[in-house]
């Protein structure tokens, strides 16, 4: 028998202005979530101050400053229903000043993560070389994430055009292959969300697309998370060990002793490594190498909770250098 508290979740990411506020604003009001009546009034409102392009978006807003600018600051959790099945979304800010928050976000015992990426060429070509695309698909790797929806944005706006499509999602599969994403566990959709295009069926869609809807491979996908095992601990410092690998650090060398910022159930903690142990040999070393084993202390502000197969998120200079897991609290 299914549980009847099941919910299918997904979290929403990618660079701002892809769209992810749309799509799920669009999608809220196509699954019934807010009525007609509701949604003309936010539509009217969005006409008087001139910002029709975010009328979607509104749907989703809870602060006034949002309101106004159109942005998405933090992450915001919905419940909604469909087809009677339950769904929760999970809607990040794409802003490099409101990372914090998107970490926060995909923290919320997901599994399923939905990127939203512009087929406009400028809005791609500005994410994914300077942009926050590659930024949160490491994020979101790093929080051991498994499955991914990479959704093709804004394909009104280029006449549903099929080579530039393959074009961009080919750049992806690229970077996703270098970050380790398993490609079975990947799926490309090409949607309009302003139009409602591709969201719950695939009426209007092109016919070189022989995929499903969005909410259909939704429903496709396992979503279950592993079970915690958590362990009480109300000392400021933790004893774990983690198995880590971080990447960009040309200039930096880890050896024992080295301390770094890392990202621990969404709040900022210190990591300290101690012994450094060699995957392959099993033997002690000082100089760490990608996907060693370390002994470490991990100090945090607040009192968490600390359970196997943690995530650790190590960030410098506002960019994601690395991640690990626990495998073992001592």
């Amino acid at each position: 028998m299914e549980n009847s508290n099941f919910k299918i979740k997904f979290v929403a990411i990618g660079h701002v202005d892809t769209g992810k506020s749309c799509l799920c604003g669009h999608l809220l009001y196509k699954c019934g979530f807010i009525d007609k009546h509701s949604m003309d009034k936010i539509r009217q409102r969005a006409i008087k101050d001139k910002m029709e392009r975010w009328v979607w978006s509104r749907v989703l807003d809870i602060y006034e400053e949002e309101m106004v600018k159109g942005k998405t600051h933090e992450f915001n959790l919905i419940d909604f229903n469909y087809n009677q099945k339950d769904y929760q979304l999970i809607d990040t800010p794409g802003h490099q000043m409101f990372v914090r928050s998107m970490i926060e976000g995909i923290s919320q015992d997901v599994n399923i993560c939905v990127l939203l990426v512009s087929m406009i060429q400028n809005e791609f070509e500005s994410s994914f070389e300077k942009g926050m695309l590659k930024e949160h698909l490491i994020l979101a790797r790093a929080m051991g994430i498994r499955h991914l929806l990479v959704i093709g944005n804004k394909m009104d706006a280029i006449d549903w055009d099929q080579e530039k499509y393959n074009k961009n999602m080919g750049l992806i599969k690229k970077f996703l292959k270098y970050i380790q994403w398993r490609e079975n566990n990947v799926h490309f959709i090409p949607i309009s969300a302003f139009e409602g295009i591709g969201l719950t069926d695939l009426e209007n869609m092109p016919n070189w697309y022989k995929g499903k809807s969005f909410l259909d491979t939704l429903d496709d996908l396992p979503n279950k998370v592993k079970k915690k095992q958590i362990v009480k601990d109300k000392s400021p410092t933790k004893q774990i060990v983690a198995e880590i690998k971080l990447f960009n650090i040309k200039d930096i060398v880890v050896s024992n002793g080295f301390i770094s910022n890392c990202h621990f159930e969404g709040e900022e903690c210190e990591l300290t490594f101690g012994k450094i142990k060699d995957k392959k040999t099993g033997k002690f070393k000082n100089i760490f190498k990608n996907g060693d084993v370390c002994y470490c202390s991990l100090t945090c502000n607040k009192n968490i909770d600390v359970y196997t197969d943690m995530k650790l998120i190590f960030r410098k200079d506002d960019n994601t250098i690395g991640f690990g897991k626990v495998i073992k609290y001592k």
